[in-house]
């Protein structure tokens, strides 16, 4: 279960502000990898190593040597209760660095918390996560300072004053800027997610301010118009990867965010942008982190599958909001009847109008070719309807339910359908 923090304000603790280890504190649990990479990463999170040490005195004292000097780094000693839960509850990321590991029942104890993990590339721990996490090098400091990232610190490009308090009191960033020159300087990873059509023109104002190496990803939700002109732009020395999170809220803002909106969500990693594998690899890494499921499409596959995934069923939950407006007499009675089907089917109805219609235009022609799919299929229930053939409107209901049916059954251990 989860729980808000609130004994483990003691130790300055809130929500997402430390990394955490839970475990015995025993050498080959490599509690001394993680704190010695610790302090080599520039982060305003703590570390937080919990568990008693009373039966391995001698490497408790060499910890606590090691992290002499660093007040971010703190030992809990042995907790259990409700310390025990709100640690797992509220960490930013889980790291276990084993040695050897038997059942590593730590590792599965953070992941039953929806934990963010980053453990050793040993087999044990491995197979626990599978792909649902980040793995470093057996006894590797550097690679697991590699992982834990060079600078764990996040600034963000907002419009108005208003935003930018509002994503640093929520902590959704360190630091804020409403210029955007400003917010990249110094940036190893630049994330887009304005409107599609403002993406190429933010990119064009910033990239000469970019650092060699800077990496560009996106939350485009088309994405052939916009890899290709920026594909076009960048120098050798700046890369670009076409990325789109499968999911999305109603409502915009920084106040609409939620930290596990990518959670079991699929997660688009387009293959054809020209980034080196390496590039491609730290931002599946950073991805990872989310707990989003990545696949892999080509540029031209991506905007298709979203025209009809994503973009038809935003058109189609308006239409379905515009068609009382041409019903005026029975607009009142109507929106009184309204229950949870309507609301639910027209709940992306009330999506941000700049975003939506950016995506109209910006992958037109999969929409108009799957719109006309759309009204073709429409007219042929009309037809049905008018001619009172029971039958063929029977077919269209059972042939639709298959489908969904079928989509749900295939996809349960992958991703959370919204």
């Amino acid at each position: 279960e989860i729980v808000e923090a609130q004994e483990i304000k003691k130790w300055g603790l809130e929500k997402d502000n430390y990394i955490l280890y839970l475990g015995r504190i025993v050498p080959e649990k490599g509690e001394h990898y993680l704190i010695k990479a610790f302090k080599q990463i520039k982060t305003n999170k703590k570390l937080v190593i919990a568990g008693g040490i009373s039966d391995t005195a001698d490497y408790g004292k060499e910890l606590k040597e090691l992290a002499a000097g660093d007040n971010r780094i703190i030992f809990t000693g042995f907790v259990q209760g409700r310390v025990f839960d709100e640690l797992y509850s509220n960490a930013f990321i889980y790291c276990l660095p084993s040695d050897l590991e038997g059942m590593p029942l730590s590792l599965l104890e953070a992941m039953s918390y929806g934990n963010c993990c980053l453990v050793s590339d040993i087999e044990e721990c491995a197979s626990v996560v599978e792909d649902k996490a980040i793995t470093f090098k057996k006894s590797n400091v550097k690679d697991l300072k590699d992982k834990l990232q060079d600078d764990i610190f996040i600034t963000g490009n907002t419009r108005t004053e208003k935003s930018l308090h509002e994503a640093k009191a929520l902590k959704a960033i360190d630091e804020g800027f409403l210029d955007p020159i400003e917010c990249v300087q110094g940036a190893d990873i630049i994330y887009l997610s304005t409107p599609v059509l403002q993406i190429v023109p933010l990119v064009k104002k910033i990239l000469p301010h970019l650092k060699p190496g800077a990496i560009l990803t996106d939350a485009g939700s088309t994405k052939s118009f916009i890899a290709k002109q920026i594909m076009d732009l960048l120098p050798e020395n700046i890369y670009y990867v076409a990325g789109h999170p499968m999911t999305g809220r109603e409502k915009s803002g920084v106040t609409a965010a939620h930290k596990d909106l990518f959670n079991n969500k699929c997660y688009v990693i387009v293959k054809d942008t020209g980034a080196p594998a390496k590039v491609v690899e730290k931002i599946v890494n950073l991805i990872k982190l989310t707990n989003a499921n990545i696949t892999t499409l080509t540029l031209e596959e991506h905007d298709r599958c979203a025209s009809i995934i994503s973009h038809i069923p935003h058109i189609t939950a308006a239409a379905l909001v515009n068609l009382l407006d041409k019903n005026p007499n029975d607009l009142e009675s109507c929106i009184t009847l309204a229950g949870g089907g309507f609301k639910d089917t027209t709940r992306i109805a009330s999506s941000n109008a700049d975003m939506w219609a950016d995506i109209c235009i910006s992958n037109s022609e999969p929409i108009i070719e799957h719109l006309s799919q759309l009204q073709s299929l429409l007219s042929g229930v009309i037809t049905s309807i008018a001619k009172k053939d029971r039958q063929a409107i029977h077919d269209y209901f059972v042939e639709s339910k298959t489908r969904r049916d079928m989509i749900l059954e295939e996809t349960k251990d992958k991703y959370d359908l919204i």
